[in-house]
């Protein structure tokens, strides 16, 4: 579908998904609201988010059959779904990128964990 209807793939998309996931995902205070539909909605927005950055054809040549460091690197990236977690604790306003070292991500961090 990205595919067929580009405008989809854009910041103000994102931010939309990344609103309507807050919204459902997540209560007033941070913490995740009850429920299973955090995780498909985080994959959603790890998705979309890396297609902004990375363009959708070249994201998902690059998963198939990464070639060398960067696409493995990218491939990793959208697999633990990095894109997804470091936008939306931006959007959350909870600070910075998530560290694969195992950082403390604030309220994502139980989330994250799940993932």
């Amino acid at each position: 579908a990205i595919v067929q209807m580009p405008q989809v793939a854009t910041k103000d998309s994102l931010d939309r998904l990344c609103a309507v996931t807050k919204a459902l995902c997540f209560t007033d205070e941070g913490k995740d609201a009850p429920g299973r539909l955090t995780p498909i909605m985080l994959s959603a927005v790890n998705t979309l988010v890396a297609c902004v950055e990375v363009g959708v054809i070249k994201l998902f040549a690059e998963i198939a059959s990464p070639r060398g460091a960067e696409a493995e690197k990218l491939r990793a990236r959208y697999e633990d779904m990095s894109f997804g977690k470091e936008y939306m604790m931006e959007f959350m306003g909870w600070g910075g990128p998530s560290d694969p070292a195992g950082e403390d991500l604030g309220p994502l961090g139980g989330l994250c964990t799940i993932l």
